[in-house]
């Protein structure tokens, strides 16, 4: 199994991409020589994964499962966010982490999911570890 995280970047015109280019020529005959015995995982947003299997003539055809994964709902996004903490042993007021997280969510304009809660959570105990310091 070969899982390629962001597979959309071997496809974006950045100046010569010549070796992003290069890499996809070799997956894709890699993939036809070994179609039985190899597993291809390309990952990425859904909108940059379109634009990169149109990238290449032999890429859509060789790829017959798409899966498009949902952002997490709100609530799914505030329960990891409180596991996260939890995990860690933090002790907080869960409703008003629910409200402030709810409110910062709402206003951002990121769909990376448990990511954002991760950074969310990274910064709210920075902040509070620089206040008690």
């Amino acid at each position: 199994v070969l899982f390629i995280d962001e597979a959309y970047t071997l496809s974006q015109n950045s100046g010569s991409n010549q070796v992003g280019q290069e890499a996809i020529d070799t997956i894709l005959k890699y993939m036809e020589d070994y179609r039985d015995s190899i597993m291809i995982i390309f990952a990425g947003y859904t909108n940059e994964m379109n634009l990169f299997l149109k990238s290449n003539p032999g890429l859509e055809s060789r790829i017959p499962n798409v899966f498009d994964f949902e952002n997490y709902s709100l609530d799914a996004l505030l329960d990891i966010g409180i596991q996260d903490l939890e995990n860690k042993s933090y002790k907080f007021e869960e409703e008003e982490y629910r409200h402030i997280l709810s409110n910062e969510y709402r206003r951002s304009f990121d769909d990376s999911n448990a990511r954002w809660v991760r950074n969310f959570n990274e910064k709210l105990t920075a902040t509070q570890m620089n206040r008690l310091s």
